[in-house]
């Protein structure tokens, strides 16, 4: 959530924060999948390439899925965040953005 108030720089619009919050959560989750794989990689010693062509595919479907997964369990606090006052005044000052003039 860090990274999507970056790059909404300081300004947010709903749609905007998910829609960044989506990317984040896909690109982080791939590259984390990405080293656990290199990792499992570099550990076996039977393997012929360095890191075949298939473990890094199933790693970036992995990667996205989990991705993906993470960003539609948050959905509904994120959702709550945007349509309460309450909780979204508390998002705001959390992620340090500016009203969005609503």
């Amino acid at each position: 959530m860090a990274f999507s108030a970056l790059c909404c720089r300081k300004r947010y619009r709903p749609r905007r924060l998910t829609a960044w919050l989506l990317l984040w959560y896909v690109m982080v989750a791939t590259v984390v999948t990405l080293l656990l794989s290199a990792c499992e990689a570099a550990s076996n010693p039977g393997m012929q390439q360095p890191f075949p062509l298939a473990i890094l595919v199933r790693a970036l479907f992995v990667g996205a899925a989990m991705g993906v997964m993470l960003y539609l369990l948050s959905l509904p606090m994120i959702i709550v965040a945007f349509r309460c006052g309450f909780y979204r005044e508390r998002l705001q000052k959390n992620l340090s953005l500016e009203a969005d003039g609503r």
